[in-house]
């Protein structure tokens, strides 16, 4: 599996012959490569998560799947699942968003969106049992902060974080840096091009990684 991150909540998983994208983007500063893909998913339908625009299907496809919201998936032999929750904001005007939790490989991939909530309730923590690799937005302002991204990351305690949602260079929108996120985890690794990854390779649960993407 080859896992690819363009700033803000995009990525990219590669996965043999399947391609996911999640959350393509537009309008924030940041230029998005042209996508291919098999399956999109769209975790709510903001400009910087919602340009289906940036992504067209593989190369002998007429169309991917696409899915926006809650339930129980399947395509391309790819499980998938969609579970509420609330973006950041005022108390009174909350927003539904949706996580996704997606089996690949036999390793368990969660996309956290852009979760306000400062914990998660039950019902979220158990559909986010036995996460591998969690996709975790750390920048503030539209959804959690360092402090309350660390809180979340004890909750579902995954064997690797992958950052995501926070400032980097040409991002027009005023988040935190990741820096105060890796503080909190005491960790500093370097950025790297793309994640690789098999199971048999996943951490032991002790030894939680932080792998910080370079977009």
């Amino acid at each position: 599996m080859i896992i690819k991150w363009f700033g803000q909540s995009c990525l990219q998983i590669k996965s043999q012959d399947r391609i996911i994208v999640i959350d393509p983007f537009k309008n924030i500063g940041l230029r998005i490569p042209s996508l291919r893909a098999d399956i999109v998913l769209i975790t709510h339908d903001h400009p910087d998560h919602n340009n289906l625009s940036a992504v067209k299907p593989r190369e002998g496809k007429e169309k991917y799947a696409l899915f926006q919201g809650a339930g129980e998936f399947e395509s391309e032999g790819i499980l998938i699942k969609g579970i509420p929750a609330w973006h950041g904001g005022r108390e009174d005007k909350k927003e539904k968003i949706f996580m996704y939790l997606m089996q690949v490989e036999g390793i368990n991939l969660a996309h956290l969106s852009d979760l306000g909530q400062k914990t998660l309730n039950s019902n979220q923590l158990e559909a986010l049992n036995n996460i591998d690799i969690l996709f975790l937005p750390t920048g503030g302002t539209y959804t959690i902060g360092p402090e309350e991204a660390f809180e979340i990351a004890n909750q579902i305690d995954p064997k690797i974080i992958v950052p995501i949602h926070y400032k980097i260079e040409g991002l027009s929108l005023d988040l935190e840096i990741v820096n105060k996120f890796l503080e909190l985890e005491g960790s500093a690794p370097l950025p790297q091009e793309e994640l690789r990854i098999e199971k048999e390779n996943l951490p032991k649960e002790e030894e939680r990684k932080i792998v910080v993407l370079k977009p």
